[in-house]
């Protein structure tokens, strides 16, 4: 009979060892897709900054640019805010990211949504957590001159808290 436990222990031994190694296999597995995943994260997230950075530099090139046909005497002031907010308004990336253009003071110059444009009503409105987001954007250009900030802010069509990227820069003009 001795020998009877003695090969139910070694089996048992056996099947411990390869559950053992199994759950190590796939407590690998696990770690390497969600590492895969965080990654995959990462670098969706740095495109969509690099596309925002480059919305970004388009939208200060075209202030820049009316800008100097101010102080050329091309234009006036009125009609190159017109050409800035007209332009920005309508200056779409990934098919629902805007560009936005607020002044030192926090007047919106330029907005997709016109109700905005001409007043600082962004300018203090707080996000859902209590930031004065838009006034912390203006406060970071102005020290910075140019940098990315994470924040939240509640979607004006569904009323929900979402995150939210924004590279913000300060254009002299």
């Amino acid at each position: 009979m001795p020998s009877g436990n003695l090969m139910r222990n070694f089996f048992a031994r056996v099947s411990v060892r390869c559950y053992s190694i199994v759950a190590f296999v796939l407590l690998g597995l696990g770690f390497m897709a969600g590492y895969g995943l965080w990654q995959l994260t990462a670098e969706i997230e740095a495109g969509r900054l690099g596309q925002l950075q480059v919305a970004v530099d388009g939208a200060a090139s075209v202030v820049a640019s009316e800008a100097a046909r101010i102080a050329a005497g091309e234009t006036d002031e009125q009609a190159a805010a017109k050409v800035i907010a007209e332009t920005m308004s309508s200056m779409r990336f990934n098919t629902s990211d805007y560009v936005f253009i607020i002044d030192d003071t926090g007047q919106m110059l330029a907005h997709p949504d016109p109700k905005l444009r001409g007043n600082d009503t962004a300018y203090t409105r707080k996000g859902p957590d209590g930031r004065a987001v838009i006034q912390e954007m203006v406060a970071l250009a102005r020290k910075e001159g140019a940098a990315s900030m994470t924040y939240d802010w509640i979607n004006a069509n569904t009323g929900d808290s979402e995150p939210k990227a924004a590279i913000v820069r300060h254009v002299d003009a």
